[in-house]
């Protein structure tokens, strides 16, 4: 299931040490929700990011895209005088 186990890793790693750096607690020793929010946040955002190494999903390519990515791409020739 967890192809991308790099970046959710490293996602919640990320918020937890970003939200300890800043603090879990306010100095009147409320708890600091906006810390613990932009923390929840990166680690989503670290759940749901792709590793590099990871392709597409289930579909694969079609046929015509596999001919695309095989063909050479020629550019005119630019002629200069």
């Amino acid at each position: 299931m967890l192809k991308n186990w790099k970046t959710t890793v490293l996602g919640w790693l990320a918020a937890i040490v970003g939200v300890a750096t800043v603090g879990w607690f306010k100095p009147d020793g409320s708890i600091n929700w906006m810390a613990v929010a932009l923390g929840i946040l990166v680690g989503l955002m670290g759940t749901f990011a792709k590793d590099r190494n990871v392709t597409g999903g289930t579909v694969g390519s079609t046929q015509e895209a596999q001919i695309r990515t095989k063909e050479p791409v020629t550019l005119p020739a630019v002629h200069t005088e």
